[in-house]
């Protein structure tokens, strides 16, 4: 039986292609909880553009685990950690692709 839940909340594993040397890539993981919103209100966000794109994130995300400094500690969730996420280009694309993958009943990597 399928059930309608207007907010599901849900928690992914973020792939992010960390570029290192030689044109190769390093894959590096970590966990976010999402919020899901209606499409209605997805329409509302201008996600072709970055602004847009990390409105709607910032909207989205409620939690990111395994996220760690310089220093190899983990940070603590804040709004300070959101921003700084967001700022990476891949880390923020690849929350993003991943959303969107799960509001949509896709799955990545195939």
């Amino acid at each position: 039986m399928f059930k309608v839940t207007h907010r599901p909340v849900f928690t992914r594993t973020i792939k992010v292609q960390v570029p290192i040397d030689d044109d190769r890539f390093r894959e590096e993981t970590f966990k976010a909880k999402f919020e899901g919103l209606p499409m209605d209100d997805l329409d509302s966000f201008e996600v072709d553009t970055t602004d847009g794109m990390k409105a709607l994130l910032i909207r989205v995300v409620q939690d990111l685990e395994d996220v760690c400094g310089d220093d190899d500690k983990e940070i603590p969730f804040s709004d300070q950690l959101l921003a700084d996420v967001l700022s990476n280009a891949a880390a923020r694309g690849a929350l993003y692709s991943t959303y969107l993958a799960s509001i949509s009943g896709l799955r990545t990597g195939n």
